[in-house]
């Protein structure tokens, strides 16, 4: 039997979390330093695990405490 993994950063998702996201990424807000876009890894979970911008496609991200 697989274990699930989060589709971001690779931890199972036997102790909870949403879908395809642990616990831990679910709620993580990241910001684009090319465009200032800010967005949580939900709005690009498709694109994951390549992580980049959904409005400029850039790769600069910073995570948001």
């Amino acid at each position: 039997m697989q274990i699930a993994r989060c589709k971001a950063c690779d931890a199972n998702l036997d102790s909870g979390g949403s879908g395809s996201l642990c616990l831990g990424c679910v709620g993580k807000r990241l910001a684009c330093r090319v465009c200032g876009r800010e967005f949580v890894y939900q709005d690009i979970l498709g694109d994951l695990p390549i992580v980049q911008c959904p409005s400029c496609e850039g790769r600069a991200i910073d995570v948001l405490e």
